[in-house]
């Protein structure tokens, strides 16, 4: 199978970069180059046959519709994680506004735009149903995101999806991929690229309904991914249960990442924690 990380700008998207490395050769994970920090159609298109075979994973920010790039036999379904739509909008300007590589960033500085200024200007289409722009696979122009676009994207979910998450149940989907794709041990992590919390930060109630009216869209597709994944989690096996292992062993494994390790590559420490987590558990069997 190859698998298309479509991800979503401030989304839990670069943790999920990590561990997705850990589960595949590097030398078949393709990174086209970008602009705007999103990843080209044409890059993959016009790859030869031959480079396009060797591809089981493609990441990055993608707008939906890139796997038609490929025409083998191979399997080819996205994965992708939704954050609740005002709380993402919120990260993103934060994020923009402090990262200088950003491409709002000179904007957002430049013209001394604050959080509810950014929120209802045009700046960019991200401002505007962006979840459902990136999943429908259409980026019409600003303020123009119609109910056929969230039609499409629920569509696109349904038919070429593995799985479509929310970051506000991140564990939950990292074990029904764990499941769904055969993963053989559990996808231990590190929070990565998180901004600070800002509990402080509180839009006005006229600034928040024109918000939520303007992406109304990604909440209504927020909703529903969420319904559905709400749905699948309760038949699961033992959710519950494995969850709390889960979390419990990853909490570990996060705590293990001192600064001095920080410095050895991602799927080396991933190998050297889960073979010591499989001698423990062995060592625990063979006492009981």
């Amino acid at each position: 199978m190859r698998i298309i990380f479509l991800h979503i700008p401030k989304a839990g998207g670069t943790t999920f970069h990590s561990i997705l490395e850990g589960y595949f050769d590097q030398e078949v994970i393709k990174k086209p180059s970008v602009e705007n920090g999103f990843l080209d159609f044409e890059v993959v298109n016009q790859l030869s046959k031959e480079e396009k075979s060797k591809i089981r994973l493609i990441k990055g920010h993608i707008y939906y519709g890139i796997h038609k790039a490929f025409d083998d036999n191979i399997e080819t379904k996205y994965i992708s994680f939704l954050r609740e739509p005002i709380s993402r909008l919120t990260s993103h300007y934060f994020y923009a506004k402090s990262t200088p590589i950003h491409y709002l960033y000179n904007k957002i500085n430049d013209g001394n735009i604050t959080l509810e200024q950014y929120l209802l200007s045009d700046m960019s289409t991200e401002l505007d149903n962006g979840q459902v722009r990136l999943i429908s696979g259409i980026d019409s122009p600003i303020n123009q995101c119609t109910n056929e676009h969230l039609e499409i994207a629920i569509r696109n979910i349904e038919r070429d999806f593995v799985l479509c998450g929310t970051i506000e149940q991140f564990d939950s989907c990292l074990l029904l991929l764990k499941h769904k794709l055969n993963w053989n041990s559990y996808p231990f992590y590190k929070i990565m690229n998180q901004g600070a919390e800002r509990k402080d930060i509180k839009l006005s109630e006229e600034v928040l309904e024109k918000v939520k009216i303007r992406n109304a869209l990604a909440i209504q597709l927020y909703n529903k991914v969420s319904e559905n994944l709400n749905a699948e989690i309760s038949r699961y096996p033992k959710m519950n249960e494995e969850l709390a292992l889960f979390q419990k062993l990853n909490a570990e494994y996060s705590h293990s990442l001192n600064s001095k390790e920080e410095e050895i590559p991602q799927l080396k420490r991933l190998i050297l924690f889960k073979l010591s987590a499989i001698k423990k558990a062995i060592k625990k069997f063979f006492r009981v």
